[in-house]
């Protein structure tokens, strides 16, 4: 009797684990340091898959150029100490993964002191000795913006992994093929959308070593959700454009000329620095859209100062005749007068720079119009009207001395002159409205073909 309860005592021992348990124990019992490659050969290299599926971007840092991804990570090599009889144990095993030795891992890019963030999850074995590690990691790392077609950009990330340690002598990284690696599991936050998240495998030569060093580098393309930015920037800065063309056609008379400019001016600065704000401080590229918005604000300045120069001039008052300088200047440009619907300036300019006949012309006409709407005027006040006659024409003599472009605008009673002079200076201040609102129309227009040509250049996969 004692010899049988002996024996149940010792089947109940060896049954006390189950053949896992007792399997692992086994295999991690005779594992040996966990620093050395798990092969029986040790002049081979190791071979470790790496594949990382992107699953979120938790945030993209623009002016500080770093983002932030959750990966989907798998590693997978063979560990030649952890194959044992399938017949012992058909199925797998897991095994915590400070028990064995785990491929040194590291990412080129990294900006984070702990280089990867990911929770402790266990590592599967096969009876072959393939060892296969998933895990979800949170990576930070740099990514170079170029904002020159912003806000319809695309921005291109590069993902370095690679080991720190060991050559390809001693370990080499491969990116594996199959529909495990290139799986799409991306979710969508409303703000970046991977176009493309793509591997390859290379090996670099470094000067400090024989051996070359395995890469697997991911590329990752991100191309920025536009509609908010479309909706909220480029409409808005298309409206005050508009806007601001319409500021020349405002008559100065209105009293809202300056008030239009200056209002439409102060909304192009805010949209600017709201587009400033949204993007990193960098001058490798310009922006597109930062350019059409200084050209903008320029214009805006611009136009303040022309509504300033035609508000004084239409303003100006009969105290002082208008230049003769200004008077040649716009009597040359006949053509743009006449476009812009002064004739009568062109007229009466016209008059005082013609012959003779047609001076004196002009200044019965002027002063039959001063008796129409002031009867008391005389008519003794122009020299011209008594002038000698050849033909019914008036002498060249009299016209030279009677009838310079500053006499021809000073006959007649103060009122009437004063009225004649304010008439010329209304006249100009129009003229040179149309003029600066004819310039500042090509300019806009010059700046959307810029900027629409611009953006039509961009990656064709953007979407503007």
């Amino acid at each position: 009797m004692p010899n049988v309860s002996f024996l149940l005592t010792v089947c109940q021992a060896g049954e006390k684990f189950s053949a896992e348990k007792n399997l692992t124990e086994r295999l991690l019992s005779n594992y040996g340091p966990i620093s050395a490659r798990p092969l029986r050969n040790s002049s081979a290299p190791i071979i470790v898959y790496f594949r990382a599926l992107l699953k979120e971007l938790i945030s993209f840092d623009e002016t500080n150029q770093v983002i932030t991804l959750v990966v989907y990570v798998r590693l997978m090599w063979v560990d030649e100490y952890l194959q044992w009889d399938p017949a012992e144990y058909d199925r797998t095993i897991m095994i915590i993964p400070k028990d064995i030795w785990l491929p040194e891992l590291t990412l080129d890019e990294n900006v984070d002191r702990d280089f990867i963030s990911f929770p402790d999850t266990y590592i599967t074995a096969t009876p072959d000795g393939t060892v296969n590690w998933f895990f979800p990691a949170v990576i930070t790392t740099t990514c170079k913006v170029d904002v020159r077609f912003f806000p319809f950009d695309i921005q291109e990330c590069t993902l370095t992994f690679l080991p720190w340690s060991m050559d390809e002598s001693m370990m080499m990284l491969r990116f594996p093929d199959g529909v495990d690696a290139s799986q799409n599991i991306y979710e969508r936050n409303g703000i970046w959308h991977p176009s493309s998240f793509t591997a390859y495998n290379v090996s670099l030569s470094y000067l400090c070593c024989p051996y070359p060093w395995s890469h697997v580098i991911y590329t990752i393309r991100l191309q920025r959700e536009s509609k908010f930015f479309r909706e909220t920037i480029i409409l808005p800065a298309v409206f005050l454009t508009v806007l601001m063309a319409t500021v020349s056609w405002l008559h100065p008379a209105s009293g809202e000329k300056m008030t239009l400019a200056v209002s439409n001016l102060l909304a192009l600065i805010l949209f600017q620095q709201l587009v400033a704000d949204s993007m990193p401080p960098i001058g490798d590229n310009t922006s597109i859209i930062v350019t059409f918005f200084f050209i903008m604000i320029a214009l805006g300045c611009a136009s303040v100062i022309s509504s300033v120069t035609v508000l004084r001039i239409f303003h100006h008052g009969g105290d002082k005749p208008l230049p003769r300088w200004v008077c040649y200047i716009i009597y040359r440009c006949a053509g743009c007068t006449m476009i812009f619907g002064r004739e009568r300036l062109q007229t009466a300019l016209k008059a005082m720079f013609s012959e003779a006949p047609k001076v004196a012309f002009i200044s019965q006409i002027s002063l039959r119009n001063s008796l129409r709407n002031n009867p008391t005027t005389k008519l003794s006040h122009d020299p011209t009207l008594n002038a000698p006659h050849l033909n019914g024409k008036a002498t060249t003599e009299t016209v030279a001395k009677n009838h310079s472009p500053q006499d021809f605008l000073a006959r007649g009673t103060p009122e009437t002159t004063y009225e004649k002079n304010a008439m010329m200076w209304r006249e100009t201040a129009l003229v040179l409205d149309k003029v600066f609102g004819l310039v500042q129309f090509l300019i806009i227009i010059g700046a959307c073909l810029y900027m629409l040509i611009g953006y039509t250049t961009a990656d064709p996969s953007a979407t503007i």
